[in-house]
């Protein structure tokens, strides 16, 4: 119960880690996509005010790139051994934390000057002064996700860290079986492999020693099921 425990326990760890790390990504690319900020600009009639919807993307483009990094650690972790999840891990801690940064710069008030050349760098410009008057509304609820998001990732890469030594790697099930036993199966696996009488005590070779002649056979060159 506790061997079959173990493993069972790992896949649930790698599983939530990956589901806070597809979720932090995934919410803070949303996020990035909306409307952070509304700029509105004055200008003399019969011209309308120049109005500018400012994104994440546009505001703090680092954002999605910090996101889509979050989400491509969920394919790595899954294919690498303990020590690069390891590494993965201490750098996701960095995403997650600049992440919780462009967040929180993204709900700081601009000041008027800043928002008319936002809206001078995006638009033509055309009618709006320099004593022109500006109105900046912050839809902080954007930029407070991705803050949010950013907490997720770290949680997530703390997790990697101090735990992925215990997680099995994906690859493994499709490597070639090690002696952990002794010299008894590997007398057992070479003997099978030769097509002599096996050596175990009760006449019949263990599973893991079957699997080791087989890789063995196909070391050599030959057909082990001829």
């Amino acid at each position: 119960m506790t061997t079959s425990a173990k493993p069972a326990g790992s896949y649930r760890e790698l599983a939530v880690v990956l589901l806070l790390l597809a979720l932090g990504g995934a919410t803070a690319l949303l996020a990035a996509g909306r409307v952070w900020r509304s700029i509105t600009v004055s200008r003399p009639r019969p011209l309308s005010d120049d109005v500018l919807l400012a994104s994440g993307h546009s505001l703090q483009p680092a954002t999605s790139g910090l996101a889509v990094v979050a989400l491509a650690a969920t394919i790595a972790l899954l294919a690498t051994g303990a020590r690069v999840r390891q590494l993965i891990g201490a750098l996701l801690v960095v995403v997650g934390a600049a992440l919780v940064w462009q967040g929180i710069v993204g709900l700081r008030p601009i000041t008027s000057g800043h928002g008319l050349a936002l809206v001078k760098a995006a638009h033509s410009g055309v009618g709006v002064g320099v004593d022109a008057s500006v109105q900046v509304v912050t839809h902080a609820v954007w930029p407070l996700l991705v803050v949010v998001a950013g907490a997720l990732v770290i949680l997530a890469a703390i997790v990697v860290v101090v735990r992925a030594p215990r997680w099995t790697t994906m690859s493994r099930r499709y490597e070639a079986p090690k002696d952990l036993s002794g010299t008894s199966l590997t007398a057992d696996a070479d003997a099978a492999a030769e097509g002599a009488p096996p050596v175990a005590e009760e006449g019949q070779l263990s599973p893991a020693a079957r699997d080791l002649a087989l890789w063995k056979s196909l070391d050599r060159g030959e057909d082990p099921t001829a």
